[in-house]
């Protein structure tokens, strides 16, 4: 997924979560960090793996 798509998701949850909290004001900040963490913590073993792809296929930086 891609950076347009992660944006996408966390406003429709960021908006979920306005929702869910009884639609407060002066909250947005919050719930947009809550739902971006969500999405970070929901993608990081993808992110790890593809990390460790691209590594292995073009040698690690640390190998330098």
């Amino acid at each position: 997924m891609g950076a347009k798509d992660r944006i996408r998701w966390i406003n429709a949850r960021s908006y979920q979560i306005w929702e869910q909290s009884g639609r407060p004001d002066g909250l947005q900040d919050e719930h947009w960090y809550q739902a971006s963490a969500e999405w970070d913590e929901a993608h990081a073993a993808e992110y790890r793996a593809w990390s460790a792809g691209c590594d292995q296929q073009h040698g690690s930086a640390r190998e330098s």
